[in-house]
C-alpha cells in the first residue's frame, strides 16, 4: 500500500500557481502574499519526511511478517505504520499520524513523488489556511486515509484477506487532501506533467486522479493488494476529508 501517488511530476505553467490564489473560489483571482518556500509549513513537513525516511534507512533490518516472509525493514517503518491490527484493535492511535511521515525504503519513487508533489500544490492551500490551521488541514486529511482503508474493508469493498495486518504508510492521503483543496481555490490554474509534457488546468488534473483512484478501489475485488487498491482507498479518503475542510475553513 505504498506505491507513488503519481507516475507523472508536476510544474506550474500558470504564474498564479506558485505566486499568488484566488480571495473567492467563484470569484476572478486576487494575489495573495506566500510565505517563504523555506519558512513555510510545507517546507517543514518535506524536511520532516526526508529525515524520516533516512533515519528509517539507517535502521533497516531482517524481520520475519506475519505471513512468515522474511523482509529487509526498518525500525521506524515498523512502529510508525498503519495496519488495522495494532492501529485499531492494538489502539495505538498514534499511528494515524506517524505513518504519513513513512515512504517505502526500497526506493526513493514513493518518497520523491509524494514530496514533489505537495511542494507543488501546497503553498496554494498553505496560502490561504496558514501555519498551523493547514498543518491541521494536512494531517487531519492524511489521518482519514486509514479510516477510509477500515471502513471498505469492513464493507465488504477491498477483498485483501491480509487487511489487518497489510501496513499502510505515506504522504499520499495528505498529498489527495491537498490536491483537492488546491484544485477547489485555483481550479482554473494550469500545470504541466513534465513527462509527458501535457498542460492542464488543476481541477482536471484532480478529476482524473480521483476517477482513477475508484476504478482501482471498486474494480480490483481479489486482486486489491496486488493493484494497491488499499493505497488508493487511502487516497480517497484524503480527498474526501479535504474537500470538505477546505470548504468548512474557507467559509
Amino acid at each position: 500500500m505504498h506505491n507513488p501517488l503519481c507516475p507523472w511530476p508536476l510544474k506550474a505553467t500558470s504564474p498564479r500557481q506558485s505566486l499568488a490564489v484566488s480571495l473567492n473560489p467563484m470569484t476572478e483571482p486576487n494575489t495573495v502574499p506566500q510565505p517563504s518556500r523555506w519558512k513555510s509549513v510545507t517546507a517543514w513537513i518535506v524536511i520532516a519526511n526526508v529525515a524520516v525516511y533516512v533515519l528509517n534507512l539507517l535502521t533497516m533490518k531482517v524481520v520475519t511478517t506475519p505471513y512468515s516472509q522474511t523482509v529487509t525493514q526498518g525500525l521506524l517503518f515498523e512502529t510508525g505504520n498503519f495496519n488495522y491490527a495494532h492501529g485499531v484493535l492494538g489502539m495505538q492511535v498514534y499511528r494515524l499520524v506517524t505513518f504519513q511521515f513513512l515512504h517505502n525504503p526500497h526506493g526513493i519513487a514513493h518518497i520523491a513523488f509524494n514530496m514533489l508533489m505537495l511542494w507543488t500544490l501546497a503553498p496554494v492551500v498553505e496560502a490561504r489556511l496558514k501555519g498551523v490551521r493547514f498543518l491541521a488541514f494536512y494531517l487531519a486529511s492524511g489521518a482519514a486515509g486509514p479510516v477510509m482503508l477500515v471502513l471498505l474493508n469492513r464493507l465488504g469493498v477491498l477483498l485483501d484477506p491480509n487487511w489487518m495486518t497489510q501496513p499502510l504508510v505515506g504522504a499520499s492521503a495528505g498529498v489527495f487532501g491537498v490536491m483537492v483543496a488546491a484544485a477547489y481555490i485555483a481550479p482554473r490554474d494550469e500545470i504541466e506533467l513534465i513527462f509527458p509534457p501535457i498542460p492542464m488546468m488543476l481541477k482536471q488534473f484532480v478529476g482524473i486522479m480521483l476517477v482513477v483512484a475508484c476504478v482501482v478501489v471498486f474494480g480490483s475485488g481479489y486482486q486489491a493488494q496486488r493493484n494497491n487498491a488499499g493505497g488508493e482507498a487511502a487516497h480517497l479518503g484524503g480527498a474526501v476529508v479535504g474537500y470538505f475542510l477546505i470548504r468548512r475553513m474557507l467559509a
